[in-house]
């Protein structure tokens, strides 16, 4: 219903909408817009930062986090130093979210549930959204992280006003309407459409205005759309009408098949519950009972004896060609490590071929290791699993740290490496015979490791893939040391 059509009572319950705690966040994005568009000024971004010690703190914590702080380098003490190191566009994206959860849950307890419902959907919306702007390879991540998060702005105001508690709501909800019917009903608008309303006033983001109104034209807009697709469709449940649809999509726009998209899909899940504990822990059990937590099996491929076979997969070198150009371009965004960690990952996945890929961050000391950015099938506990001390003596991580070099750790050609890893792997390599492990050095520093293997399938891993696997992870080290983040 076209807002100037409304009658003077929608009208004034619009407004309540309208002037929710909620539209802070247009403040709060305004200033930080303002201050990285003024000459990329630090300091106004710090002073801005610094009014909140809420979020002060948290970037501080963010920024001292493995994701971030390279190898031996003390904790972030200070908000410019944290500013450096995230970027400004990780920055906008901590501020925003933070500013969302700081606006919901303990000052609206008698309507907590349906907030944190919805919130723990706008998280999902945003790792979606993030994902596959990463998989198109020509978008802004954090860009499209931030318009996901917020497609819900709408419904979010709606509940943080005080329209559910009064008796014109009470009445249509007793009848049997659904709250977005009732908003309707009280207000002349839907919650997608009070999203598209908010986000114009409050100056969300031209991305969030795009993915709000019909067919997107820019990319950015076009991932959020798509991830926006993807978590409605894993409401309804993998055998859905709408999952099919959207299986048809990502094969035309990806060449992927059904199971390929379904891991995909189910990664950007467990990357949700990790966003969860990290941001909003309360919203964690509700998120994992809002959608199915099992991926089917998804036959790829059907022989004659029906037996279930998946084909190779070629290495693609313009994969590599288009992710270096990522690379260098990030550069110039000043972004943060996590961006660069993400785009390798997905590379080597997509590009040299690789089935099962970990990013695994060292912490200050370089003593312990954990997954910070996965790619490819079969990693859906790994991203808690993949974490274990560094053993300083006969540890195939040891030989890969000092050597600086990629390593092939095979079963049959090197079994003392391959024990080695066992012990710090265990079950997760169980079927695996052979893997491939890289630090990632930055100013003669290992910051992390990469490893990747051909996830349980029993294909060898080919020389060419070794010498692509070595040369895009060198690559990064490069771009790193060059423009520390």
């Amino acid at each position: 219903m076209d807002v100037f059509k409304l009658t003077p009572e929608q009208k004034s319950y619009l407004e309540l909408i309208r002037s929710t705690q909620l539209k802070a966040i247009g403040s709060i994005n305004r200033e930080i817009i303002v201050a990285i568009n003024n000459d990329a000024d630090v300091k106004l971004i710090e002073d801005f930062i610094l009014k909140d010690a809420s979020l002060t703190a948290h970037i501080l914590k963010t920024a001292s986090s493995v994701v971030y702080a390279p190898n031996k380098q003390r904790d972030a003490t200070s908000i410019r130093y944290a500013i450096v190191r995230i970027g400004f566009a990780g920055i906008r994206s901590i501020c925003i979210t933070v500013a969302l959860i700081d606006n919901i849950p303990e000052r609206h307890l008698s309507n907590k549930k349906n907030l944190v419902t919805c919130l723990s959907k706008s998280f999902h919306s945003a790792i979606q959204s993030k994902n596959v702007a990463l998989k198109m390879g020509d978008c802004e991540e954090q860009e499209t992280y931030t318009a996901g998060l917020l497609q819900n702005i709408g419904e979010l105001a709606f509940w943080c006003s005080p329209l559910h508690n009064m008796a014109a709501y009470t009445s249509l909800a007793q009848s049997g309407l659904e709250p977005e019917e009732c908003c309707y009903h009280l207000c002349g608008q839907r919650f997608r459409e009070l999203s598209v309303i908010l986000s114009d006033e409050w100056n969300l983001g031209e991305v969030l205005v795009e993915s709000l109104r019909g067919a997107p034209l820019t990319s950015n807009a076009k991932a959020v759309k798509l991830g926006t697709d993807i978590v409605n469709a894993l409401e309804l449940g993998w055998e859905s009408d709408e999952m099919r649809a959207l299986d048809e999509l990502l094969r035309q726009k990806f060449g992927t098949n059904d199971s390929e998209n379904h891991e995909f899909i189910f990664r950007g899940f467990t990357e949700v519950i990790n966003e969860l504990i990290r941001y909003f822990p309360e919203g964690e059990a509700v998120f994992r009972a809002s959608v199915p937590s099992e991926v089917p099996i998804v036959t790829t491929e059907t022989v004659s004896d029906n037996t279930r076979v998946r084909a190779r997969r070629s290495p693609d070198e313009q994969v590599q060609k288009q992710a270096i150009k990522k690379m260098n371009a990030l550069v110039e965004e000043k972004t943060d490590q996590l961006s660069y960690f993400n785009i390798l990952a997905q590379t080597i996945y997509e590009g040299v071929a690789l089935e099962r890929i970990v990013v695994a961050g060292l912490d200050s000391r370089g003593e312990n290791i954990k997954a910070i950015s996965l790619a490819g099938r079969k990693t859906e506990e790994w991203a808690n699993d993949f974490s274990f001390p560094v053993e300083k003596n006969g540890s195939f991580l040891i030989d890969c740290l000092q050597s600086r070099q990629a390593l092939l750790v095979s079963r049959d050609s090197s079994p003392a490496l391959y024990k080695s890893a066992e012990r710090s792997l265990g079950e997760m390599i169980s079927g695996t015979a052979s893997f491939l492990i890289c630090p990632i050095v930055m100013s003669g520093e290992p910051i992390a490791l990469v490893y990747a293997d051909m996830a349980g399938e029993h294909w060898p891993i080919g020389d060419k893939q070794v010498e692509q696997f070595s040369s895009i992870v060198q690559r990064l080290s490069m771009v790193l040391t060059n423009n520390p983040v």
